[in-house]
């Protein structure tokens, strides 16, 4: 019996996706990361950390509230830029936001 095109991409499509969760669940068990452990221990928090020891990243986006969008005192914020923020900062960078078209 011949299965259509469309039965093959879907079962293609699961079972790359239940790889892909093996993939994640295996690498998040494995190995263990001394600077995250280092950090948890001292209960440091990345918001906590100075932004002069930080390195600046540049970051361009446009408005597209409410992930990204300007407030009442021009600062651009937003809920990716609080994510992106956080991110960075656990890293050692801190993002400069520029708005572009």
């Amino acid at each position: 019996m011949k299965r259509s095109r469309r039965s093959v991409a879907i079962s293609l499509f699961v079972a790359l996706a239940v790889a892909s969760a093996f993939v994640v669940a295996i690498a998040g068990c494995s190995g263990s990361n001394d600077e995250a452990s280092t950090s948890a221990s001292k209960g440091l928090e990345a918001s906590q950390v100075q932004d002069d020891n930080l390195k600046t990243l540049n970051v361009g986006s446009d408005l597209y509230p409410p992930f990204v969008y300007t407030d009442e005192y021009g600062d651009i914020v937003g809920l990716d830029v609080e994510i992106l923020t956080e991110a960075l900062a656990r890293i050692g960078y801190k993002p400069k936001y520029q708005m572009i078209d």
